[in-house]
């Protein structure tokens, strides 16, 4: 079963960040997309979890600004 909540993991993974970026920390890269580009995210106990519903919403307004 596929969960509507990704890790950090999993949307590094999903965004393809490692194939795209030059990041040696990929961690970087999230949370600079969450502090400047508005990254949607839940905290439950203390970790950002990312609802995949919003973030292919995101995506496709970052798509519209291109």
């Amino acid at each position: 079963m596929e969960s509507n909540l990704m890790t950090e993991s999993e949307l590094v993974l999903y965004l393809r960040i490692p194939e795209i970026g030059k990041a040696e920390r990929f961690e970087n890269v999230i949370e600079n997309l969450r502090r400047f580009h508005d990254l949607p995210s839940i905290s439950l106990c203390r970790q950002p979890l990312y609802p995949r519903r919003l973030i292919d919403q995101w995506i496709e307004q970052q798509a519209e600004k291109q």
